[in-house]
């Protein structure tokens, strides 16, 4: 851990020092942080966040076992906001690396803030889907570039892969299967299931990509995230039936999509955006009990006490 904060603090302000501590002070704070990373390391929760981009994406799962999966991870006209906001996520929460970055398609404002994480934070593996490797896009190539230079394997997915990440939690790539031809419509789409729980991403799925799914075996699904930012060509009626889910979390920049999403979808699901609430996180125990909460402004009471009697 101490190896990536000075690379994290290097990278802030170009330089990395470190404090002289008298030993018995020095003593304290290495016990004191120790105790804090055990406890966390014994938590049998399944955190999901969604992370406050604007006109971006990054979801950031922590699983009962410590590694962390990040899906997505970018933003408009810059990746140098979703960098920070990932790194202060990550110090946030005590954490030394991660493990997986999945992207779901080749569209920049997913992943160009990759590249300069893969320079600061220690990362494991990005996965992509055969159709993100386009060469004719330059920030696909730096992506790929950099993965080479910080020896960062990059692996492909398909429908019917899963995860192997924690063996509490199960991970399903339920699309992309090949032969789309737009990105939005090859976008990966994740099932993540853990304690009888179910949180679906998929980002800019549309399309034939939209339609292929809704071809799969339909589920409630206790947490959506509203494919293309909740646009309405992304969210038509037919998902909203196959998915049936208690929980619609949309990621972006405009909030106007929210009262026309909540016509769409049925009066049982409720809506909340970043763009109203900021970062939101999904917490789900060991016991299948889900609870949620914001960092910028309250959930809505109402929310709340649906959460809590489930």
């Amino acid at each position: 851990m101490a190896g990536w904060l000075l690379r994290f603090y290097g990278s802030v302000d170009g330089r990395a020092e470190v404090a002289t501590l008298p030993p018995a002070d020095l003593a304290w704070t290495v016990c004191r942080l120790f105790v804090e990373l055990l406890a966390e390391s014994r938590s049998s929760d399944l955190r999901c966040t969604v992370l406050d981009m604007g006109h971006g994406c990054s979801v950031f799962v922590e699983f009962p076992n410590g590694k962390i999966l990040l899906y997505d991870v970018g933003t408009l006209p810059s990746g140098i906001r979703a960098q920070r906001t990932v790194e202060a996520a990550i110090w946030h929460r005590r954490r030394s690396q991660i493990d997986v970055v999945i992207v779901s398609h080749a569209d920049i404002d997913h992943f160009n803030a990759v590249p300069g994480l893969m320079r600061t934070v220690p990362v494991g593996s990005v996965i992509v889907a055969q159709s993100f490797l386009d060469f004719q896009q330059p920030a696909v190539v730096i992506l790929c570039k950099t993965a080479n230079e910080e020896n960062v394997p990059i692996r492909l997915v398909q429908r019917g892969d899963r995860l192997a990440i924690d063996g509490s939690a199960q991970v399903r790539v339920l699309l992309p299967d090949g032969g789309q031809r737009f990105d939005n419509a090859n976008s990966i789409v994740l099932l993540i299931e853990y304690a009888g729980r179910t949180i679906q991403l998929a980002r800019d799925l549309e399309g034939a990509g939209l339609r292929r799914l809704l071809e799969t075996p339909s589920g409630n699904i206790d947490v959506l995230f509203a494919p293309h930012h909740g646009s309405l060509k992304a969210n038509p009626p037919e998902l909203v039936r196959w998915a049936n889910p208690k929980w619609l979390i949309v990621s972006g920049h405009d909030g106007r999509v929210l009262p026309t999403l909540q016509k769409v979808y049925r009066p049982t699901t409720q809506t909340i955006s970043t763009h109203s609430h900021g970062a939101v996180t999904f917490v789900i125990d060991s016991r299948g009990k889900l609870r949620i909460s914001a960092v910028r402004r309250p959930i809505p009471h109402e929310i709340r006490t649906t959460i809590d009697e489930t």
